[in-house]
């Protein structure tokens, strides 16, 4: 009867370090990226920030094999890492992205930038939130009503990003 019970633990450890890695922690916590591009949705960086040497979408990035595991992808979390609408009621379509960016101190870390229409046509930057520190996972967790900035999908602690008469802002919660 223990070796039933032994075996079943075992496989379940298994199934959840696969999942989750070997390191036991979930993906969305060990990962890191390189960030590489020159360009963000053909914004040149120095424009976005002119301290970057370099940045790059999440949604562009390999991700682990574990982040296809059911219960573990950004959809079963409802993240994603790029949303779309008219978030601050101004009629123009808003594109909010995560990314990584690397400067040219040697510094890296993460980012949200929110970005508008212009009415001839691609991008402009509306508003930049960073964090320093590792070139790893954030995502745009919610609705349409109601983005959150999360560097982990199962975790108490995040950003809300609120548009305001004309500027973005984020409202972080810890618990």
């Amino acid at each position: 009867m223990m070796s039933k019970i032994t075996v079943a633990i075992f496989i379940a450890f298994a199934i959840d370090c696969h999942a989750f890695g070997e390191s036991g922690e979930a993906w969305w916590l060990t990962v890191r990226f390189q960030p590489r591009d020159a360009t963000v949705e053909g914004i040149p960086i120095q424009q976005i920030d002119p301290s970057w040497t370099a940045a790059s979408l999440l949604r562009d990035a390999p991700l682990p094999a574990a982040a296809s595991e059911r219960g573990s992808t950004l959809q079963d979390h409802g993240a994603t890492f790029e949303s779309t609408g008219d978030f601050d009621h101004d009629g123009r379509e808003d594109k909010v992205l995560v990314g990584v960016y690397k400067t040219r101190m040697g510094v890296s870390g993460r980012f949200l930038l929110v970005l508008s229409s212009r009415p001839g046509g691609g991008w402009m930057k509306r508003a930049l939130f960073k964090e320093r520190g590792e070139a790893g996972f954030s995502a745009i967790l919610g609705t349409k009503k109601q983005l959150v900035w999360a560097t982990c999908m199962e975790c108490d602690s995040f950003c809300e990003v609120i548009p305001r008469r004309g500027s973005w802002k984020l409202k972080c919660e810890s618990q």
